[in-house]
C-alpha cells in the first residue's frame, strides 16, 4: 500500500510521514521531492522552476514508487505536495492504473485539518481511515519535539 500524504507547504506532510514511519513496523517513507531537487540542482539557476514541471520528474518517481511497492513488503509514505491535475494523474494516477493500492490524504485544505492537531493525532487518524494499525504512542512531549525538529533539519537541508 502507498499513502501519499498531500498538503500545503509546511501543513505537517514530512514530520506526519515519519511519524507513521516510526510507528508502523516495516513501513518506509520514499520522499519524492528528493529526486525534485536532484534534477534542479542539475540545471543552471536560470533555467529553474517547478520540478514538477520536469516530465523526468513525473517519471522517475513512478518507477522509483513502482519498484518500491513491488519489491517490498510493508507500507510506503510518500509525503508530496501535487496541486496540478495533471501531474497528479501522471503520479498518483499512474501508480494506480499499475494496479498500486494508493491510499490518497490531503492534510489542511479539505480532507484532514491539521491546524488545531499534532503530528503523532494526524498520523493516528490517517492510519485509522487507511486501516492500519501503529503502535501506539508512548514518546513525551520533549522527546517527540526532538525528533520532529532533527526531521525538520535532515529535510531542509536537502533542498
Amino acid at each position: 500500500m502507498l499513502l501519499w500524504i498531500n498538503g500545503p507547504f509546511g501543513g505537517g506532510k514530512t514530520q506526519t510521514a515519519h511519524e507513521i514511519r516510526r510507528r508502523l513496523p516495516g513501513s518506509v517513507v520514499c520522499d519524492p521531492e528528493e529526486p525534485g531537487f536532484g534534477l534542479q540542482r542539475m540545471l543552471p539557476r536560470e533555467l529553474r522552476g517547478d520540478f514538477q514541471d520536469l516530465k523526468a520528474w513525473r517519471q522517475g518517481v513512478v518507477e522509483v514508487l513502482d519498484l518500491t511497492l513491488t519489491r517490498r513488503e510493508g507500507v510506503v509514505i510518500a509525503p508530496m505536495t501535487v496541486t496540478d491535475p495533471g501531474h497528479f494523474a501522471e503520479t498518483v494516477g499512474r501508480l494506480r492504473e499499475l494496479g498500486h493500492d494508493v491510499r490518497h490524504f490531503t492534510l489542511l485544505a479539505e480532507h484532514l485539518w491539521t491546524d488545531h492537531s499534532t503530528v503523532p493525532k494526524t498520523a493516528d487518524r490517517i492510519a485509522v481511515l487507511a486501516g492500519l494499525t501503529l503502535r501506539p504512542n508512548h514518546e513525551g512531549r520533549l522527546r517527540t519535539r526532538l525528533r520532529q525538529a532533527a526531521v525538520g533539519v535532515r529535510h531542509i537541508r536537502r533542498g
